[in-house]
This record gives C-alpha cells, sequence and structure tokens, in this order.
C-alpha cells in the first residue's frame, strides 16, 4: 500500500489588509498552500463577503494546474458555510476545518500570512478599486516566482540552543526543489495534470531538470 500524501491538500486562510484600524471595508487576500507540494497561490478579494470567497476559490481552482483534493480551513464564518461547503462538493473535494484555538492545525498556510503576504504586501490598507486591482497583479507575479523560481525545502523539526533560541531544521537528504518541479514527479498525479503543470511551466520559458 503506497502511503505517501496526495498532492491537492491545501490549507486556507485569509489575511486582511487593514492597516492600522480595521473600520470600514478593506481587502483580504485568499492564501492557500498545498502541503505536499509546497504549491501557494492567492488571492486578491475585496472583502469575505460569500460571492468574493466563493469567486477567489474559483480563480485559485482555475490556477492550480491540479485539482484541489482537500480544502481544510479554519473556523472563520467566510468558510464555514453551506456556500462554501456547496462549493466543495460539486469538485468531489474533501472539505475539513481546523480545531478551535489550535493555530498549528494550519502551521503551514498560517506561515504564509507572514512569510509571504506580508513580506511582499506589507502591513499597508488597500481599499480601493484600483489598489485591489495592483493587489491581484502583485498576487499573479509572486505566484509565479515562488512557484517556478524559488528552490523550497520542507521543514522536519526544530532545534533550541542554550538560550532557547529556536531554529528550524529541513530534510538534508532531500535537495531543495523548485515547486513545479516537485509537483512534476509527484507519481499520484494524474497525466492530464501533470501534462497542465509541464504547460504552465513551459510558458514561464525556464527549463526544469529531472533531480
Amino acid at each position: 500500500m503506497n502511503s505517501k500524501p496526495k498532492p491537492g491538500f491545501f490549507e486556507t486562510d485569509t489575511a486582511a489588509h487593514c492597516g492600522p484600524t480595521a473600520k470600514g471595508e478593506f481587502a483580504r487576500t485568499l492564501t492557500m498552500t498545498d502541503v505536499v507540494t509546497g504549491w501557494r497561490q492567492l488571492e486578491a478579494l475585496r472583502n469575505t463577503a460569500q460571492v468574493h470567497i466563493l469567486a477567489g476559490l474559483d480563480r485559485a481552482a482555475t490556477a492550480i494546474s491540479y485539482a484541489i483534493a482537500r480544502l481544510d480551513c479554519d473556523n472563520g464564518s467566510e468558510f464555514i458555510n453551506h456556500q462554501v461547503m456547496h462549493w466543495a462538493a460539486d469538485r468531489l473535494t474533501f472539505f475539513t476545518r481546523s480545531r478551535l484555538y489550535y493555530k498549528n492545525d494550519q502551521a503551514m498556510v498560517e506561515s504564509k500570512n507572514n512569510h509571504v503576504v506580508r513580506r511582499y504586501g506589507f502591513h499597508y490598507r488597500y481599499d480601493t478599486d484600483d489598489e485591489r486591482a495592483i493587489l491581484a497583479a502583485l498576487w499573479e507575479v509572486v505566484c509565479l516566482k515562488l512557484n517556478f523560481f524559488t528552490a523550497t525545502k520542507k521543514p522536519n523539526g526544530w532545534s533550541q540552543d542554550a538560550n532557547g533560541k529556536r531554529k528550524r531544521l529541513y530534510q538534508s537528504i532531500i535537495p531543495a526543489q523548485l515547486t513545479c518541479q516537485i509537483l512534476m514527479y509527484q507519481d499520484r498525479l494524474i497525466s492530464e495534470s501533470k501534462q497542465q503543470a509541464r504547460t504552465a511551466r513551459q510558458q514561464t520559458g525556464i527549463e526544469i531538470k529531472a533531480s
């Protein structure tokens, strides 16, 4: 029996772009991270109303070059509702949620809110049509950079020195790879999904060789 985890398990969250105040309407970023391949998908939203959450999920499903097999979210009302559940059911996507007050249940996507969303989008407030359009264009470029041009390694634990400072440890026997390269050689992806990944890779103009 093959015990390897299946690609397509996406942890999902939203990050607020409210700046110094949460008053009024402001943009959100829908963040999705595949825990197996490391694929990252970011979508700019006007707010967390159902129509915008569903539209963001639709855009993400179109942009990701393979099927979303599982959607895992926190307990926010923007996700825990009939509309999102029906969205997942219509696509035969297994829908799960994290436990209350257990942030580590979504450690992968929570880290991306800091290391990706805040790194490139900062802590500014975005609340106009023009700002949201710029944010959407930014995320398109960032996703291209992270998924096709940035090598990554999976962490597998922590070390701690005498002063209590923690350091993340990474798998030493597996070399850093591009996310798209990891995706290309996943033996549990169907051939159609692999071909879509190859096409997306070729459109970037870069050449990926097997490791």
